[in-house]
Order: C-alpha cells, then structure tokens, then sequence
C-alpha cells in the first residue's frame, strides 16, 4: 500500500474542505430565505450548499487518519491537541463577542456589568458564533481518542468494519425516524466518532480497486441528488421541523464525504503548480484560524454588500468566499506575527 503523504493529498483536501465550509456560510442565508422570493437563487444556493456538506465530516475524517495511528500517550496527546486548539478558541471567542456588544451598543443598548457578564457565560456555553459548534465538538472527539485509539490500532479490519457497519445504521435511522417502539441503545456507536474511525480505515486499512472507485463516484452522485431534492422537498412543503437533508450525521452526506476522501487518497490528488500549491501551503497552515475568523469576515462583507447577490448567486457565490478566504488569510497571518500570536492565530 501506496505510505501516505500528509503534506499532499491530505493538505489537498483540508483546504478544499475549508473553502466548502464557506461556500456553505456564504450561500446559507440564500437557502434559509430566498425559496418564495427569489426562486432562482434559492435554487443556485442549494446546489452550492449540498455539494459542500460534505465539508465538516471530511474534517474529522482527516484527523481520524492523523491521530489515529499515532503512539502518543494521553497526557501527551490532550496537552498538545488541547493547548493548539483552546487558546485560538477562547480569543476568537471573545473577539465575536465584542462583535456582538458593538452591535448592540449601535442599537442603543448599554449592558451594565451583570448583563455582561451573564452574556459572556451564556455565549461560551452555546457558542459566541454559530460556526464555533465544530470547535465544542472537536474537544469532545480529541477527549475520546485516547479511548478509542489502542483499540482500533489492535482491532482487524472486521472488527473496525463491524463498527462502521452499526455506525451506518445509525444514520440511516435519522432517515427513517420510526414514531414506533423501537428502542435500540446505539448511542456509542452515533455521532462524529463515526467518521474518526472511518477517515482511520480508509486512510490506513483499505485500498479501493477501480471498480469500487467508480461505484464510489456514483454514491457521491446518489448522495449529492438526495441532499438536493430533499432540501427541496423540505422548502417546498414547508418542513422545517422534520428531517434536514444537510445534516453532516445523514447518510447521503456520508456518502458525498466518503468518496471525496477516498478520491483523494487513491488518486493522490493534490493542487498542482508551484504558485498554486504554495497558496494552498499557506491556506493548509493557518487553516483553523481561517475557519475560526471567517464568519466575522463574512458579517463585515455583507455590511459592505459583498454577499451572493453580487454579480449573481451562481458568480457572487463563489466569488464572496474567494475574498472571505483571502483575507481571512492575511488577518491570521497578521496576528501570527504579533507577539504571542502563534498561540492565537491557529497556525
């Protein structure tokens, strides 16, 4: 088996899975309002918005790849993992909490010290940012990985497989939704943990033949058709309350996800060309502290009508999470460079 390169294909796909997560954040509130106001965006929005679900679970299935394998004991491994992620985490956090407050005050709100400190309690619980909901769950995953990790390094490929197999049942069931008696207890087999061991197995374990390849990339299509025409289905009869085809736990972004990572890997691709693979070098590098800051940037964006209305959605799409990704870049790389802002800026 062909060793992997984390400095290629790898690197590859984590920036392109970040560009999807803003594409995802610049074209959703074309998604959540344009369906009886302007039908064309509505629809141009979705198809952005449902070719990149994929983007969130090919995140945890590349740090399942990495940390998976690795040897580290648990106090190495939580001091490392924790410190790299929580001090970025706490200053963006703080930082969209002030956003917060100064738009407040722009409305002629004036908190007192309890307000605020009730505020600053409430946010950190729920999240300063909607977006910050991946960095929660990311803390819990790295907590369960030296759990996890002696097991699936000793395990065979059908004990993982075994795994894998209930864990798919379980995002079937979020399909299904059965109102009966059924009361199967597969919690520990559900949630995020699912795609840690999945990226494992299909990083390190499984080597797809041409015919699983191409099966793959018709699952990618099953899956991206079902995310599309259920959300349009969901809009359509007004639905808001019953099952959400772009949830990252259903089983057709299970399948767009698998195979772009799958694609990656046995294909080896990567971004060619000196200029473009430097870009992506820098991108790969301060990549957390892109996710973190870029909704920020995007709120600053739409103040200055850079959103996906300009130059239409099917262009301005695009484009918005272009600019958002660019600066986003030059912010962090900015704090990088201040004293102490290593700890800070994601690097």
């Amino acid at each position: 088996m062909k060793e992997l390169s984390h400095n290629d294909w790898i690197n590859s796909l984590r920036v392109l899975a970040l560009f999807a997560v803003i594409i995802i954040h610049v074209s959703a509130p074309a998604v959540t309002s344009q369906y009886f106001t302007d039908n064309s965006s509505w629809w141009i929005a979705n198809f952005y918005n449902s070719l990149c679900r994929p983007c969130v679970p090919i995140f945890v299935m590349i740090t399942g790849s990495l940390l998976l394998p690795k040897k580290d004991g648990t106090k190495e491994f939580l001091s490392k993992r924790i410190k790299k992620i929580i001090y970025p985490f706490i200053f963006w956090s703080q930082i969209y909490l002030l956003y917060q407050l100064a738009l407040r005050i722009m409305q002629g709100e004036y908190p007192n010290v309890i307000s605020l400190l009730l505020l600053e309690i409430r946010q950190i619980v729920t999240g300063t940012s909607v977006h910050l909901w991946y960095v929660y769950m990311l803390l819990g995953l790295y907590l369960t990985i030296p759990i996890i990790k002696p097991w699936i390094q000793n395990a065979s490929n059908k004990e993982i497989g075994y795994f894998l197999v209930i864990w798919i049942f379980t995002l079937a069931i979020n399909v299904i939704r059965p109102s009966g008696p059924l009361d199967l207890q597969l919690i520990y087999f559900s949630g995020y943990i699912g795609y840690l061991v999945l990226g494992y197995y299909l990083g390190h374990r499984f080597t797809a033949s041409k015919m699983i390849l191409r099966l793959s990339a018709l699952f990618f299509v099953i899956g991206f058709l079902v995310t599309f025409f259920g959300t349009f289905y969901i809009h359509k009869h007004n639905l808001l309350t019953e099952y959400d085809f772009y949830d990252f736990l259903s089983i057709n972004v299970a399948l767009c996800a698998s195979t772009v990572f799958l694609l990656f890997k046995e294909k080896y691709i990567s971004f060619k060309g000196a200029i473009l693979s430097t870009i992506v070098k820098k991108i790969n590098a301060y990549s957390f502290g892109i996710y973190l800051s870029h909704m920020l940037l995007l709120a600053f964006l739409f103040q200055i009508k850079i959103d996906y209305r300009i130059f239409g959605p099917t262009i301005g799409i695009p484009f918005t999470a272009i600019i958002c990704l660019i600066l986003s870049l030059i912010i962090v790389k900015v704090i990088n460079v201040l004293p102490y802002g290593k700890y800070i800026s994601g690097n």
